[in-house]
């Protein structure tokens, strides 16, 4: 049909959309977009295991095992602490906890680290504006 647009066409808006997303973010939206991924890919592995899909499954918990593991190796442990070193270890809890979830077809185990990283996200998101950045220097 002329003056619509295919599937490649909408899919290639989609990629500049979010690369330009990315480049205008600061670090704190940054982050913000990779717990929103993560859970984003949770929800596909979860419904590519009710649906018998075991190459999507793989697929959406790589994925997300990729993002949780970007957001651990950026964490800050001069800078954040016991917090950090905390979040070290959730993270990493949720990382077995995928590739048993992937081994596995474990729903429960999916539920379970989106329950996790859900409550990681609200934490998150309840920063306040005034201290998202951190201030520079004149």
């Amino acid at each position: 049909m002329a003056g619509y647009p295919n599937s490649s066409s909408i899919a290639a808006y989609k990629n500049v959309a979010a690369h330009s997303s990315v480049l205008e973010a600061d670090p704190y939206q940054l982050i913000n977009m990779l717990m929103h991924t993560a859970l984003e890919r949770l929800g596909m592995a979860r419904a590519a295991i009710q649906r018998g899909d075991k190459i999507a499954k793989a697929a959406a918990l790589h994925r997300a095992t990729a993002i949780v593991d970007e957001l651990r190796n950026s964490l800050n442990h001069q800078v954040g602490g016991e917090l950090s070193l905390s979040l070290e270890r959730l993270y990493d809890y949720m990382i077995r906890r995928m590739l048993a979830a992937n081994l596995q077809d474990d729903i429960k185990a999916i539920d379970e680290v989106n329950k996790l990283l859900s409550e990681i996200r609200d934490a998150w998101g309840a920063i306040p504006p005034s201290v998202r950045t951190p201030k520079v220097a004149p």
